[in-house]
C-alpha cells in the first residue's frame, strides 16, 4: 500500500519546526501524506502514532504533531 510505504518513508522529523518557521518557506515541511489523509487510506491516529515512535527529537515531533 502506497500509504504505509509513504509513512515508512518519512522518518526525517528532525528539524521539522525549523522547516516549517515562517523564515525557511523556501524549505519543505510538508510528509506529503494530505492525499492519503483526504481519501481515508490512512488515519490521523496512524500518522500521529508514527510521529510518537520516532527518533526525532521531542520539539520536532511536537511541531510535526501541532500543525
Amino acid at each position: 500500500m502506497e500509504a504505509s510505504r509513504r509513512l515508512k518513508e518519512f522518518r526525517d522529523l528532525d528539524s521539522v519546526a525549523m522547516r516549517r518557521a515562517e523564515t525557511n518557506l523556501d524549505l519543505d515541511g510538508t510528509s506529503q501524506l494530505s492525499p492519503y489523509l483526504h481519501f481515508g487510506h490512512m488515519g490521523p491516529h496512524t500518522i500521529a502514532l508514527a510521529v510518537q515512535d520516532a527518533g526525532a527529537p521531542l520539539q520536532d515531533r511536537a511541531a510535526f504533531l501541532r500543525n
